[in-house]
């Protein structure tokens, strides 16, 4: 199971932080059916909507997907590579 959208703010002075998730599984058969995400608990993200997407396969080759959002809301920084219009969000 995918965990709930997930809302929070930029690290200290960065314009993204840096997240962790857990996931649950279950299966019939296997007690740990493999996962794999297009961002894995760890990932640093931006600032902005991020959704992650996982798939789930068993032994069986049965496969489940799920996804849920990440939001990273916060103040960009003012340096120019991160901030090139000048924009700043609170």
């Amino acid at each position: 199971m995918c965990p709930r959208n997930i809302t929070t703010g930029t690290d200290p002075g960065s314009d993204s932080t840096t997240l962790t998730f857990s996931m649950r599984f279950a299966d019939n058969v296997d007690s740990q059916p493999e996962a794999d995400c297009d961002h894995i608990s760890g990932s640093s993200f931006e600032f902005g909507d991020t959704t992650v997407v996982c798939t789930v396969v068993d032994s069986s080759n049965n496969t489940a997907n799920c996804n849920f959002s990440v939001t990273v809301t916060g103040k960009l920084s003012s340096s120019p590579a991160s901030n090139q219009y000048g924009l700043s969000f609170n």
